[in-house]
């Protein structure tokens, strides 16, 4: 048995060297990315509402808020939806992970 554990625990060390970036791919992305109607070129935005921006599940004010992003945080967007309403939303996750929709309209071009 401890021959199996050792065997499990190099071919695990393994592909963590030789795949490391496969293994810590984000795997949240396939949550929200499968309702994305365009891909963007993985760009920072950040929150240029006073009043700051609502991050959802989904890509509108229907779904429900996960959070609330303050003026000024960072934004990266992976992909946009827009929604029935036409309105702009982008998927992507904040600056410490969190994943969801922000608004558009509630962001400007910047961060990082």
């Amino acid at each position: 048995m401890r021959i199996r554990s050792r065997i499990a625990a190099a071919t695990a060390t393994t592909l963590v060297i030789l795949g490391g970036a496969i293994a810590t791919a984000p795997t949240a992305t396939a949550v929200g990315a499968d309702r994305c109607d365009k891909n963007t070129a993985n760009h920072w935005r950040h929150v240029s509402d006073l009043a700051g921006a609502a991050l959802r599940n989904g890509p509108g004010k229907d779904y429900a808020k996960k959070k609330t992003l303050d003026f000024g945080v960072n934004f990266y967007v992976y992909c946009q939806d827009t929604n029935r309403h036409g309105n702009v939303w982008y998927y992507g996750k904040d600056w410490v992970g969190k994943w969801g929709w922000v608004f558009s309209e509630r962001t400007a071009k910047g961060g990082g």
